[in-house]
């Protein structure tokens, strides 16, 4: 059954789509998004400005065509991820950025839209057009330095037009990201909110939800434990085991393991969803993946 809720996202989504302007001939829209990469997206929608001159360490495939400044770009890198104003779940303000609230000069507001319902909703074309050519872009002399969230409509808040950082194929390679490839947060775990943004609270339950723990560990064995430890313990994430870190945020971790942790030697690692919640049910168990001593 449809709530309000329900209904109020999808009118969002409508909101959202019918702004979009779409240029691009139907052939080759459908020809770059075949071909696109949706990895890459994920990467891309993480932190496309992260490098490395080691082949050893995760970074998306972005060509910077537009000789973009990328230090200055990564000095003020929230204005620039799409994962600030969206979100590792897709889920903008009604979902775990529900507490994120902006700061001045460092980060924007979170945005209001739904990505998921957008991604199911709009066709490939409307979903490149949207982020090539917003209707109401960032300006370009948009200086992160003297935002002020408190300002009627500030600038910081607008979305960039990405149509002017990104090439085709990377833009592509997002839209493939949002519609294939992202993860499906509803059935890893169950979000509880309380509140509204920017001082809500999010909380997690049913981590796993109907994943296999036993199918989960093997998982973990195959994929991470050369690097984690058996019990996860080995690296010290924040002052967490790995179990710890996907209780205390499960809206993160699985866009980290299946798209890398940008600027490391963690890179994307295929799972599927079955896999994915097996190894988030296996991970939810507090006495084989404890949380790690405090030091």
């Amino acid at each position: 059954m449809r709530t309000k809720s329900d209904e109020l996202l999808v009118g969002a989504a409508a909101v959202i789509l019918s702004s979009m302007v779409v240029g691009f001939s139907h052939a080759a829209s459908a020809a770059g998004y075949e071909s696109a990469d949706g990895v890459n997206g994920g990467m891309l929608f993480d932190k496309f400005f992260a490098t490395s001159d080691s082949a050893k360490v995760a970074v998306p495939k972005f060509s910077n065509a537009f000789d973009l400044k990328l230090s200055t770009i990564s000095a003020a890198g929230d204005f620039h991820r799409c994962k600030q104003c969206h979100g590792w779940d897709r889920l903008g303000r009604k979902g775990a950025y529900i507490s994120r609230a902006p700061k001045t000069g460092e980060r924007p507001n979170v945005s209001g839209a739904n990505l998921v319902v957008a991604a199911k909703t709009a066709s490939p074309e409307e979903l490149f057009a949207r982020i090539a050519t917003p209707g109401n872009p960032r300006p370009t002399n948009f200086e992160p330095t003297t935002y002020d969230p408190t300002a009627e409509k500030p600038a910081g808040d607008l979305m960039p037009a990405y149509g002017k950082v990104f090439t085709e194929a990377e833009i592509w390679d997002i839209v493939r990201f949002l519609k294939e490839n992202a993860y499906d947060t509803t059935a890893l775990y169950e979000l509880n909110t309380e509140g509204a943004y920017p001082t809500g609270s999010a909380s997690y339950a049913a981590i796993g939800r109907d994943g296999d723990a036993k199918a989960g560990r093997t998982v973990l064995k195959r994929n991470c434990a050369t690097c984690h430890g058996d019990d996860g313990s080995d690296i010290n994430l924040g002052g967490k085991s790995l179990g710890q870190f996907l209780r205390a945020k499960a809206y993160e971790v699985h866009h980290k393991i299946g798209f890398g942790q940008l600027g490391s030697t963690m890179k994307p690692t295929k799972l599927s969803l079955q896999e994915m919640k097996d190894l988030y049910r296996a991970l939810a168990d507090e006495t084989t993946f404890p949380d790690r001593p405090v030091e």
